[in-house]
């Protein structure tokens, strides 16, 4: 089976005619065909097929219309910005395809590989090997590698991948940190919050406070991912006790409920934060003077 590309079709048909293009592909596959029954004995029926069309495509569509249960095809190993504008046929096959792809180097981009034997120029093949996940994939693979290996009486080896485990997971530490914040009098250190959803003041409320939490973190190593922003310190609660992430607040801090939220302190030698207070000298309020006297 053999694909035009349309655009070489449009730009056939503007010159000879899309339908002589396509009658010139047809003599060259039925060509091949011939030169392929007289070098390798004993071929079975083979026919062709020329169709117009985006390969990845019409290649998917020959398969359906022919209930095909294998598709084989060459692969140039395209990289770089040619797979960018152009993609990967094998690869789109290889995604869509409802039936096994068998994917062939070709010679340009096979590289250094198994012995080739010299009168067909093909690689010898000596062993089948079907990679499968632990799941319920495995049995489909394992079947289809069986039946191809079968037919050509080789042997299987079945491989499965486990990757490596170079450090603690991901989830066990979320969940090793998760733990210390709600121990009892727990401390924590700016860097051990790098990993987690911040929620945060909006910086056009406060860009002081908005700006000084960012450098700090910043000075332990990590941008914050902000999830969620608020104008106030009521709405930042509110969403640290849904469970959207964790905040930085200014001691000292508002009642919570400890179900829902709690306060660690920051164990990290952190700078003072100036804080001013501001009041009119005609204010006369006994509140005021007593807050005033407070601090």
């Amino acid at each position: 089976m053999h694909a035009i590309d349309p655009l070489l079709a449009e730009a056939a048909a503007s010159l000879s005619g899309a339908a002589r293009l396509k009658a010139d592909a047809q003599a060259e596959l039925e060509a091949l065909c011939e030169a392929e029954r007289k070098r390798v004995p004993g071929l079975p029926a083979v026919t062709s097929i020329v169709r117009v069309g985006p390969a990845a495509r019409e290649i998917l569509a020959s398969t359906r219309d022919s209930a095909a249960a294998l598709v084989v095809m060459g692969t140039q190993g395209l990289g770089g910005i040619r797979k960018l504008f152009f993609g990967s046929i094998a690869e789109k096959v290889l995604r869509d395809a409802a039936v096994p792809v068998l994917a062939v180097p070709l010679p340009e981009s096979a590289g250094a590989g198994p012995a080739r034997d010299s009168e067909a120029g093909v690689p010898e093949i000596q062993i089948v090997i079907a990679s499968v996940e632990l799941d319920a994939s495995a049995e489909a693979v394992i079947g289809h590698a069986v039946s191809f290996a079968r037919g050509f009486g080789l042997p299987v080896m079945l491989l499965h991948v486990v990757p490596p485990v170079d450090r603690m997971p991901r989830a066990l530490e979320a969940a090793r940190a998760a733990e210390r914040l709600h121990e009892t009098n727990a401390q924590v250190r700016l860097a051990e919050l790098a990993d987690e959803p911040f929620v945060f003041y909006s910086r056009p409320s406060g860009p002081a406070v908005y700006d000084t939490i960012v450098g700090f973190c910043l000075a332990a190593g990590y941008r914050t991912r902000i999830e969620q922003e608020a104008a106030d310190v009521q709405t930042i609660m509110s969403l640290v006790a849904a469970g959207l992430g964790v905040s930085l607040l200014i001691s000292p801090t508002p009642p919570s409920n400890p179900d829902a939220v709690v306060y660690r302190e920051l164990s990290d030698d952190l700078p003072p934060w100036p804080r001013s207070v501001a009041w009119s000298p005609d204010n006369r309020s006994p509140v005021l003077e007593r807050f005033l006297e407070l601090i």
